[in-house]
């Protein structure tokens, strides 16, 4: 199959990000053939790379040892396992680009999902916001060894020391009020990152469950 064939970002649409901003993160659909060679599973999908954009342009994150990182959303899901990524590679969080000529506010938003964060960070809703997109509820933290203790992983790292921000805002869906996970994570996180202000914003829950949804919804009404 060509690259033209897997690529196909014409193709390629997600809630509450615009088709511009999906391109110039490169996500991109790939084949199972693809997907097998960059991230390990037959299964065909949204390649979703990992870049460093404060190190500069088209700078991958890389693990396992040199080869850039990636993961990948299911076309079809494998019971309730929505992404993919290598066998034998870390936690990582995801930096969207930075925009062109963007002044990004002295914040950082943490969020559930590369997309969420995209949706964000997404130029055409004239923000001002940086978000760095986590697998799970604890993807801001990582750990080496049995017993060693968590640590921020190291893409939040490079946002703080981009951006230093004065508020970190732990966005979570609109389902997280009373997830005692969620706010077991939010205690771990306050003790990462000392000195700097946690807020935990919330959606309300008759809207959407995502940030991206919401923007997706709302509109031009999100912008404002």
């Amino acid at each position: 199959m060509s690259h033209h064939e897997d690529s196909r970002p014409s193709e390629v649409s997600r809630p509450g990000i615009s088709p511009s901003w999906l391109e110039q993160n490169g996500i991109h659909h790939v084949s199972a053939q693809h997907a097998r060679q960059a991230v390990g599973t037959e299964s065909s999908g949204l390649l979703i790379p990992y870049a460093n954009p404060f190190a500069g342009d088209d700078v991958p994150i890389l693990d396992p040892g040199d080869k850039p990182f990636a993961r990948l959303r299911l076309d079809v899901p494998q019971g309730t396992k929505k992404y993919h990524q290598p066998a034998g590679t870390g936690v990582h969080g995801f930096l969207p680009a930075l925009g062109d000529g963007q002044h990004y506010k002295s914040e950082l938003i943490l969020v559930e999902g590369e997309f969420k964060a995209l949706a964000l960070t997404d130029p055409t809703a004239g923000l001002g916001l940086f978000a760095v997109g986590l697998s799970g509820f604890y993807g801001f933290a990582q750990k080496h060894a049995e017993g060693e203790s968590l640590r921020l992983v190291p893409e939040i790292g490079q946002a703080m020391a981009g951006l230093s921000p004065e508020i970190v805002f732990y966005l979570g869906d609109n389902d997280t009020a009373l997830n005692p996970q969620f706010a077991d994570a939010a205690i771990k996180l306050r003790s990462l990152l000392p000195g700097v202000g946690i807020l935990l914003p919330r959606i309300h829950l008759d809207e959407p469950k995502g940030i991206d949804d919401v923007r997706q919804q709302q509109g031009a009404k999100f912008e404002t």
